[in-house]
């Protein structure tokens, strides 16, 4: 069926008169990118008015194609179908049909959104536009597909992705709200003998918990009665509840070592060594058996994180809970890391019917530094997909300029995990960059070998995080070496050699070179603080959402050590000036899909800079006596 020949339009774009905000803007970018590629306009038309032939590009929706698929709702499939004279786009549900709009005009314009905004929206021009004779019904790979949270939207509805609909995260502290400590302390963790308010998990064998959880949820499904899951995670912190029954419930033994060889986490105090997924999970499967009685359509989500991340020891998931597994491949290039993962997800799957992938392609913690992994990222979507994972979403926190591979191969891959990867890439670059293609191919390849080269022989600790590492910076300098840093330069400049002027392609050359400048700056500023670390002056930094509570230990360091004050007060200024220069260079891309602005200002160079402001602070005193020792000490309320 002709779209449009010769230039000229040939068809209508009918929706029905009851369209909602969705399905009106796939209409609308239906008409605009087919203008766009050949400068026709296809007329829209309501379904059933005058102006309605009975042919063209037809939207609908149709319940009944959801019924038939099992599984995890949302139920998104489409189906097009065209006789000749009529296209027929039908979805489930209408953002179903959308989602069917995008697939087609990917199919007969080859249009492809590379990053969000229209810099990232690449379309080439040609004169006639066809569409073949067909019908097929089209299933999403998985049924959550998420690559950052929903503040992009025409992005993610390019690509098909699917809003989680759920009500959260974390939510211990939305079960057990500050304000009822003074009433119910006993549903708070005991902590060093002390029942606590802050910070606190819950104690989850109290007489009132599961009541005060079953409110709880029953709130939540009030405020959010469209939700299909709520959250039920532990707060993203430690502090569990060290009662005797507790603490009973975890295990200390070696269990977990027959598939991961990893140590028990230590949280809290004196009896947190332990791993905590019996004590988790059986209280959730507690609180789910109760929820099946009155709500036998929602599920419990529960995070497989931190210290409770490893599957319960002889103990199955109920089925009205889904399991949101805390996952990275950003450390698989390492064989162990890579098996270890796979036994993860193998032990996840015998013991819990539905699992969802916490992925994280991006970490505040490095902070939004460049972690190219991108042939990773295709490798992990086949297993989750034969693992029988039901959903991926991935942080993202809108740093495309510093890991616009990956991202963009996991947009793609969400919707169908057994894409052609390679083809992908190429596809990017060489649609993307023009002349400049096989520099900017260069470029990510420099920093995917950096990272792989730390990651593949094991070197880079912590490769699947680098919170809580006293020598962090010293660990961004392994991987982003001085030449790393030249080598991804040379790879930009001839990049912008190839495409002078002021065209598409040498404006996203100036796009990835903005991710390249923010790492060029990161890192002079990384350098900076290593001179400090080398004065043995440890900057003491556990994680971004953390205040810094470790005065006692600098003044320990330089008023009672032998540390030259003056030497490490003009150290810590120029550190200080590195991350101002930084926080100018970020400012102006706020919002524009660049760099990481909210996420970045947030993470860790500000805790490091208060902390820097510490050591400045103690380094500046005069005549310092052991009185200080006791003024300057801080410690949070544990």
């Amino acid at each position: 069926m002709w779209v449009v020949k010769n230039g000229c339009a040939k068809c209508n774009v009918v929706v029905p008169p009851d369209a909602d905000e969705v399905m009106g803007k796939a209409a609308a970018d239906l008409v605009r990118i087919v203008r766009k590629v050949s400068g026709a306009v296809l007329p829209r038309v309501r379904s059933g008015s005058p102006r309605d032939s009975g042919t063209g590009i037809r939207l609908k929706v149709d319940v009944r194609l959801a019924r038939r698929v099992r599984g995890l709702p949302p139920n998104d499939v489409f189906r097009i179908a065209c006789d000749g004279r009529t296209v027929i786009i039908t979805g489930a549900h209408t953002r179903a049909v959308a989602y069917g709009v995008y697939e087609f005009l990917e199919q007969t314009t080859g249009v492809r959104w590379f990053f969000p905004g229209s810099l990232g929206e690449d379309v080439p021009t040609r004169k006639n536009l066809l569409f073949k004779r067909g019908c097929r019904t089209y299933h999403p790979g998985f049924a959550w597909r998420a690559v950052g949270e929903n503040d992009i939207p025409s992005w993610t509805l390019n690509h098909k992705m699917a809003l989680f609909p759920t009500t959260g995260g974390h939510a211990y502290d939305q079960l057990l709200p500050k304000s009822l400590f003074a009433r119910k302390p006993e549903l708070f963790s005991l902590i060093y003998g002390k029942r606590r308010k802050l910070p606190t998990q819950i104690c989850h064998t109290s007489s009132g918990i599961i009541d005060r959880a079953l409110n709880y949820i029953d709130e939540q499904i009030h405020k959010k009665p469209e939700a299909v899951a709520i959250s039920f995670c532990p707060n993203d912190m430690g502090y569990f509840c060290e009662c005797d029954k507790c603490h009973a419930l975890d295990d200390v033994t070696k269990y977990y070592d027959h598939f991961v060889k990893e140590p028990p986490y230590g949280y809290g105090g004196p009896v947190a060594e332990a791993h905590l997924s019996e004590r988790v999970f059986g209280f959730t499967n507690r609180v789910a058996e109760r929820l099946a009685r009155t709500h036998p359509d929602k599920y419990l989500i529960c995070y497989a994180y931190g210290a409770y991340r490893f599957p319960p020891k002889g103990m199955k998931i109920r089925d009205n809970v889904i399991i949101w597994l805390t996952h990275t491949c950003v450390g698989m290039f390492n064989a162990e890391r890579r098996r270890i993962e796979i036994e993860m997800f193998r032990q996840w799957r015998k013991v819990a019917k539905h699992v969802v992938i916490y992925e994280a392609l991006a970490n505040q913690c490095w902070p939004c530094l460049p972690r190219e992994v991108s042939p990773l990222v295709a490798d992990q979507f086949k297993l989750i997909k034969r693992f029988g994972m039901e959903g991926y979403y991935t942080q993202m926190f809108g740093d495309f300029a510093t890991n616009l591979p990956s991202y963009y191969l996991a947009a793609r891959l969400t919707w169908d995990p057994y894409r052609d990867e390679k083809k992908e890439l190429q596809e990017l670059y060489r649609r993307g960059f023009g002349a400049a293609a096989q520099h900017i191919a260069a470029y990510y390849k420099v920093l995917e070998n950096a990272w792989r080269a730390k990651t593949e022989d094991g070197s880079l600790p912590w490769a699947r995080s680098v919170i809580a590492t006293k020598r962090q910076y010293g660990i961004y300098s392994l991987v982003y070496t001085r030449r790393v840093m030249s080598a991804a330069r040379a790879a930009i400049d001839r990049a912008k050699a190839a495409v002078r002027g002021k065209g598409v392609y040498a404006r996203r050359v100036q796009f990835v070179e903005a991710g390249l400048k923010y790492t060029e700056l990161m890192m002079d500023a990384v350098h900076e603080c290593i001179a400090i670390e080398d004065m043995n002056i440890p900057l003491l930094y556990t994680a971004p959402w953390l205040k810094p509570a470790y005065p006692y230990d600098y003044v320990k360091i330089l008023m009672l050590g032998n540390c030259d004050r003056r030497v490490v007060a003009h150290a810590c200024r120029r550190a200080l000036t590195a991350f101002d220069r930084v926080d100018r260079f970020v400012k102006p891309f706020n919002g524009k899909y660049i760099l990481a602005p909210d996420i970045v200002a947030r993470s860790s160079r500000d805790g490091v800079r208060e902390i820097l402001r510490e050591i400045l602070k103690i380094a500046e005193v005069k005549n310092p006596d052991r009185t200080l020792e006791r003024k300057m000490f801080v410690t949070n309320e544990i």
